[in-house]
């Protein structure tokens, strides 16, 4: 296992990556974790807040298959509704105080039929992207106050990116997992790919012609455009002459 490059992806098999990161909970500071997408990365260029995340995870198959092919060791994806699954299992007998912080109230509410745990404080919070900054903060502010031991965002990216940096620096001794739409797939709020297809790699194209409204752009725009301008930059870097050094 290891941490590579400035986003400190932490790479290994499943359960090896699974259990560092659970062994940071109940630690006296703050940890934030982000189960990686290209779209993550195509939107950590112009926002800054990405780099305030502590751990990224192989969240997308093709990340997985780039790190593969630059390392030795086995490299398993890591993806954010199994991760959560795994946590929730390992601490459910800890007396710990949970938040879940969604952006859709039936998710909220059938996670909790699923995450009601007597050994925990649990909080349940919705945001809206409606919300306004006033309202955002309030939020915010209870969360704050509850200072929990775990939160969990739901939300999609970057929203959740920047909401875990604000909240980082007011929070003491929370692990906060940045999930995205872990919620709706665990409630089974929304359909989620089968296996095979998450495994070729075509879960992107499943969700986009299941959320074609909301999630077109994503696919079909911001990723490509991330992918082609790095490879484009890639081959420029490549193909600068060589400077020999004078004595």
């Amino acid at each position: 296992m290891n941490k590579v490059n400035k986003y400190k992806f932490l790479l290994g098999d499943f359960k090896t990556v699974a259990n560092t990161i659970n062994n940071k909970i109940g630690e006296r500071k703050t940890t934030v974790i982000l189960p990686c997408s290209l779209h993550d990365l195509a939107q950590a260029k112009n926002n800054s807040f990405y780099n305030n995340i502590d751990i990224y995870t192989t969240d997308s198959m093709w990340l997985t298959w780039w790190f593969r092919s630059k390392n030795d060791f086995i490299i398993d994806r890591v993806y954010g509704p199994n991760l959560m699954i795994l946590i929730l299992e390992k601490i459910k007998n800890k007396k710990f105080s949970s938040v879940f912080l969604g952006a859709n109230s039936q998710a909220l509410r059938n996670l909790r039929k699923k995450t009601l745990n007597k050994n925990h404080s649990q909080h349940y919070l919705l945001i809206k992207k409606s919300d306004s900054n006033k309202k955002e903060q309030e939020i915010l502010n209870t969360i704050i106050k509850i200072q929990p031991d775990v939160l969990w965002i739901g939300i999609g990216s970057p929203k959740q990116a920047e909401l875990a940096t604000k909240l980082k620096i007011k929070l003491t001794k929370t692990t906060i997992f940045c999930v995205g739409a872990a919620f709706d797939f665990i409630t089974n709020n929304k359909s989620q790919a089968p296996k095979y297809v998450q495994q070729c790699g075509l879960e992107w194209l499943f969700r986009l012609i299941t959320e074609p409204k909301r999630l077109w752009k994503r696919y079909l725009i911001v990723i490509p455009n991330f992918i082609f301008s790095t490879i484009i930059k890639k081959l420029f870097m490549f193909n600068q002459p060589s400077r020999q050094i004078k004595k």
